[in-house]
């Protein structure tokens, strides 16, 4: 990767490590607890915790391997992408060869076909997997939610005295 997006994607994968590894620890505490399935709003068949938390930990970890097997792409070829200034400067030198050489020691794919810029296709693509990550924990949110509504053998625990709802503010009752 490179700059910026190394680095933001560096923060997401410890951060979705951190929710994966928390996930893992959920799965086998409640891997034996049944629970009722639904299918499209309405009772299924029984299952269990443990399975319904595998299958978020599946769905985020084949996302998180799709993004971090993504290079971004680089171009060293010109203002439109044909080599002409450099090939004036220096015709004959192999300028596809040497800009291949440079784009890949800034550690990103070469991208051979360019006019003005790159095209930044890679970086969509990061992006949009970067949003269905991020629809996936907004699923597993909904989900825990329910879960916990319905009475699934979890526990909420109260980090601060008081819970802010709108803009009121209302003292929380411990919970044991």
């Amino acid at each position: 990767m490179f700059g910026f997006v190394d680095q933001d994607l560096k923060i997401i994968y410890v951060k979705v490590d951190d929710l994966l590894n928390r996930l893992k620890l959920m799965k086998e505490n409640y891997r034996e607890i049944t629970m009722l399935s639904h299918t499209h709003g309405q009772p299924a068949t029984p299952t269990t915790v443990g399975k319904e938390l595998s299958v978020y930990i599946y769905r985020i970890e084949t996302v998180i391997k799709v993004i971090k097997s993504m290079r971004l792409r680089g171009k060293f070829s010109g203002a439109v992408g044909n080599f002409a200034a450099l090939k004036i400067a220096y015709p004959d030198k192999d300028w596809l060869k040497i800009s291949k050489k440079f784009v890949e020691n800034q550690e990103l794919d070469f991208n051979p076909l360019t006019t003005q810029i790159e095209s930044h296709d890679i970086l969509c693509m990061i992006l949009s997997l970067t949003k269905n990550l991020n629809n996936i924990i907004y699923d597993l949110n909904q989900d825990m939610w329910l879960y916990i509504s319905n009475s699934y053998s979890f526990c909420q625990r109260n980090e601060k005295a008081y819970i802010i709802i709108s803009v009121y503010t209302y003292p929380t009752v411990p919970s044991n």
